[in-house]
Order: C-alpha cells, then structure tokens, then sequence
C-alpha cells in the first residue's frame, strides 16, 4: 500500500474527524458549493475527469484571494456516461490554462499500482 502501514483506517478517520471539528477541513459536494468563496484555502478537487466543463469552471471560480486548487484525475478513466476522454472538465481545464502563468499540468506516463493494472488500463482504453 502506498500509505504507511501502521497508520490504521481507524486512525486515519479519527484524525479527519479532529480537523473537521477544529475547522481545519472541509469536506463539500460540487453541488453545494455554488456561490461560495474559499479564501485562504487549499482545494483539492479529486476525480476531475468526471466533472463536466460546467462543473469544473463552477469549482475553480470559487477560489478566494491567497487560494490554491489542485485537481487530480484520469481523463481515461470516465465514469460519467455522458462525458469522454476528450470532453471532461479536466481536459478542458487543462487545455483553457495551457500556456496560463497561473497555471501547473503534471501527467504521469506510468501507473503506480501494478503490472496488471497497467497493462489492463492499457489493453482495455
């Protein structure tokens, strides 16, 4: 596993408990965040390829003064069945702020989990 092994699922949640009770995180669905403004924040948005380009612009303009958003995601690995490799929200983010000074773009040409799993996301695109 990538995580640390003796850091236990038990502890793990305790400790996102304590931060959310000290106000430390937030933990908020793309669908109600509509009209806020995270200032001073850092937002993670995971799985940003099954966002549609709607939601995704909907997400980042939410961004305060002193924020930073990073967006994880697989543009290969949609889940939404009306969005594509090459229509999802990350792709289109991604090619918006292409070139942006505001804006970083990491891609991994390799996967971290198994021979098999990158052989399957492979044979199976």
């Amino acid at each position: 596993r990538a995580y640390n092994k003796d850091f236990s699922i038990d502890a793990a949640r305790r400790h996102v408990d304590e931060m959310i009770i000290a106000g430390h995180l937030e933990i908020n669905p793309i669908s109600h965040i509509r009209g806020c403004t995270f200032d001073d924040a850092i937002i993670i948005i995971d799985e940003g390829q099954n966002l549609t380009p709607h939601e995704m612009r909907s997400t980042v303009t939410r961004a305060g003064e002193s924020s930073r958003i990073f967006i994880t995601g697989d543009p290969t690995q949609v889940d939404n069945r009306f969005l594509d490799s090459r229509n999802n929200g990350l792709v289109f983010l991604t090619e918006r702020f292409k070139g942006d000074p505001n804006f970083g773009h990491l891609t991994f040409f390799r996967s971290v989990r198994s021979p098999l799993a990158e052989k399957a996301a492979r044979l199976l695109a």
